[in-house]
Formats: structure tokens, sequence, C-alpha cells
């Protein structure tokens, strides 16, 4: 089954407090990117999210965290 891509892709773009910017996708679990301004954050971000859908579309493998642990008390 081939993941299809999405035509609307949202994007949160932040600011660090270095004046640089970094952003994520709700829409692409796990794609981040980084730049040093508004434009190149997003253009990366663009790059990201297109690679992110192609290997998906290759490889649908969704991994879901796992946290387990084992507690003996004395």
């Amino acid at each position: 089954m081939k993941s299809a891509k999405p035509t609307t892709i949202r994007v949160t773009l932040h600011q660090e407090k270095d004046g640089t910017y970094w952003a994520d996708s709700p829409d692409a679990a796990g794609c981040f990117t980084v730049g040093n301004t508004i434009d190149a954050t997003l253009a990366n971000m663009q790059d990201a999210i297109r690679t992110h859908f192609e290997l998906s579309a290759k490889a649908p493998i969704q991994i879901e965290p796992t946290v387990s642990a084992k507690l003996t008390l004395s």
C-alpha cells in the first residue's frame, strides 16, 4: 500500500533565542529542519517533507515508540 502525499502540509516555525529557526510538521511525524532565516528554514522543510513522503511510499512502515520498565521493590 503506497502512502499518498498530502496536497497541504502544516508546518510550525519556531525561533530560537539566538535568532535561528527550526520547523516541524504534525502531518509528517519526525520530520524537522533548521535554518538561519525563515526562507532558508522553509526551503529546507520543503526538501525534508518531500524526502519524508518519498521514503514513506517506498517503505510504509510505521514505528510506534514504546517504553517498558521492570521495577523491583525491596
